[in-house]
C-alpha cells in the first residue's frame, strides 16, 4: 500500500494498492538474478482511478557478506500515455547489511523513457519482520 506522504509535487493521491511479486535465484560466483511483476491502482491528474503494471529484472553481485551491487532495468509505471504513460529507468547500487535484518543502501537512475525523469538518486532502509 503506498501512501501520500512526502512533498506535494511528488506524492500520489490517497491509499494505492498493489500487489507485487519477488523471485530470486542465487548464480554462480556471488552472482544473483530477480524479477519482480506487479499491478497497481492509482488516480491521474483528472482524479480518474486506473490500473497499470509493473515490472524489473536485477541482477546483483556480492563483494562481501555484507556488502552487495546491484543493476535494475525498471518498468516503474507501465500505463497508457492518457495516465502518465510508461515510466521505464536503468539503476545502478549498493546495498549493505548493518546486521541479518537491517539493510542501508543508495541507487543511481537514469530514465530510459519519455516519462522518465531524466536522474533520480535513492537512499533506503529495510527491516524485515
Amino acid at each position: 500500500m503506498d501512501t501520500d506522504s512526502g512533498s506535494r509535487a511528488f506524492r500520489g493521491k490517497g491509499w494505492r494498492p498493489s500487489l507485487r511479486m519477488v523471485a530470486e535465484w542465487d548464480l554462480p560466483g556471488g552472482h544473483s538474478l530477480g524479477v519482480m511483476p506487479g499491478v497497481f491502482v492509482e488516480h491521474d491528474e483528472a482524479g480518474r482511478r486506473y490500473t497499470g503494471g509493473i515490472a524489473a529484472v536485477v541482477v546483483g553481485k556480492s563483494f562481501t557478506e555484507r556488502l552487495r551491487g546491484f543493476a535494475e532495468l525498471s518498468g516503474q509505471q507501465l500505463t497508457s500515455r492518457r495516465h502518465g504513460g510508461n515510466v521505464v529507468t536503468g539503476d545502478i547500487g549498493l546495498a549493505y547489511l548493518l546486521t541479518n535484518s537491517v539493510q542501508i543502501d543508495t541507487a543511481a537512475a537514469w530514465g530510459l523513457s519519455k516519462a522518465a525523469p531524466d536522474f533520480g538518486w535513492t537512499v533506503g532502509l529495510s527491516v524485515r519482520f
